[in-house]
């Protein structure tokens, strides 16, 4: 199963989580590798640094 996240939900996931996860991509990063954003491109870009980061701690040494 594939995640997609659109420009949509992200305004109506925004709205609906509490201060604590003010940026969506907390909700999206708990549904670690199920998880797509198609978009937008920046929260692709940050969804895709952070699993970078993840996988440099832990030991992969190819990611994409």
């Amino acid at each position: 199963m594939i995640l997609c996240v659109q420009s949509q939900t992200i305004d109506k996931v925004k709205k609906s989580m509490n201060a604590y996860f003010h940026h969506p991509h907390f909700w999206i990063m708990t549904w670690g590798s199920k998880a797509e954003v198609l978009e937008p491109g920046s929260l692709r870009q940050e969804i895709r640094a952070e699993a970078e980061k993840m996988a440099s701690r832990y030991g992969a040494t190819h990611c994409g």
